[in-house]
């Protein structure tokens, strides 16, 4: 429990990041509809001592969670030694992973013996078929569902152990359903809120993104019920990891189609390329790739961070961007700034004895 009140304390206290998204790589065993990831592929992929310095770097920004993503990272045939480099430091070490056939117990049971704290594995519905067609792969929710009971039978112990749903129009009416499925199960339901591709990059002016994953397609009228079984869960202390001002923003943004706010990604959060470049988020890629640029896997990062012209791209590019629901760089900004979200994350510490996002 000590690392997680710790780092949710230094955010609160000296802003410092509580979120690093470290894309170990681009690869990916599925095509899932909602995700641009495997249309990007720059840059390779670091080497281990390289994985040192980010981790040597991450220390000294005094970063809290490191979660190991991509892709898919337990595709890396080094995954067990990269969680070993990220452990000793004292980090809250996550993979996120989408459990497939390659997510075996031995390799699971590896990474938690190096030091794994958490892990989330996505899960978006609980039609297997409806599953498969999501993700463009087959026996996708067999998978995924034998990779969350063993960790959660054998390892939630060690951290958190959490279903990744993509909250969408495929999944909406879905929803209380799921929380329902999880709670039951002992794991925690961790929604991501869909609002565009995961990775494309996000201007204003952008082109709408339409299709069968937009949640502003639902007819406002239909969704109310559905929010008030969220909320009911909420309040029965229900394993969600969402936070009630998080949850008023997915109203809005069903509602209205609006998901502007006060983003400090880059700052409180930010993603790391697979080649060590910092991108403020994961919808901001291209920025990590125009100079001035910040590469983890230099020790001289921290002065190419604090370089002013660096960020003022960050800046300028976050100014450029029309919003998102994505927890991972919200939550951060609401935990050091809102005093009722601070109350609920300090209420879920003693529940669960863990202090979350």
């Amino acid at each position: 429990m000590f690392k997680y009140v710790k780092g949710a304390l230094g955010s609160i206290l000296f802003t410092n990041p509580l979120n690093a998204r470290l894309w170990l790589t681009y690869k990916c065993n599925y095509a899932c509809g909602m995700c641009d990831i495997r249309n990007i592929g720059r840059g390779g992929e670091m080497s281990l001592e390289e994985l040192e310095v980010v981790a040597w770097n991450l220390k000294r920004m005094g970063a809290s969670q490191i979660i190991l993503t991509g892709g898919e990272p337990l595709l890396r045939s080094d995954i067990v030694d990269i969680v070993k480099i990220f452990a000793p430091h004292g980090f809250v070490t996550r993979i996120q992973t989408n459990g497939g056939p390659h997510a075996t117990e031995d390799l699971l049971s590896k990474c938690y013996d190096a030091g794994l704290d958490d892990i989330s594995i996505s899960i978006d519905t609980l039609d297997a078929e409806k599953q498969d067609r999501i993700c463009g792969s087959k026996d996708v929710l067999k998978n995924a569902m034998r990779v969350l009971k063993f960790c959660k039978n054998n390892y939630s112990h060690k951290g958190v152990v959490a279903a990744d749903i993509v909250i969408s129009a495929q999944n909406f009416f879905e929803l209380p359903e799921l929380m329902e499925f999880t709670n039951s199960l002992g794991v925690f339901f961790n929604p991501c809120i869909l609002t565009r591709l995961f990775s494309r990059p996000s201007e204003h002016g952008e082109k709408k993104y339409v299709s069968s994953f937009d949640l502003t397609r639902l007819n406002p009228g239909d969704v109310e019920e559905i929010f008030r079984s969220i909320e009911e869960y909420i309040k029965k202390d229900y394993k969600i990891l969402m936070s009630s001002r998080m949850l008023s923003d997915l109203k809005h943004y069903v509602k209205t189609g609006e998901y502007r706010w006060g983003c400090m990604a880059g700052l409180l959060s930010f993603d790391i390329m697979p080649s060590g470049e910092l991108s403020p988020c994961c919808d901001t890629i291209d920025a990590a790739f125009e100079k001035p640029i910040a590469n983890f896997k230099y020790k001289d990062f921290l002065t190419q961070y604090r370089n002013e012209e660096f960020q003022k791209k960050c800046e300028d590019r976050r100014e450029r961007c029309p919003g998102c629901l994505y927890a991972c760089y919200r939550d951060p900004k609401y935990l050091v700034s809102d005093f009722f979200v601070q109350l609920e994350a300090l209420h879920k510490s003693i529940k669960f004895r863990k202090v979350f996002k």
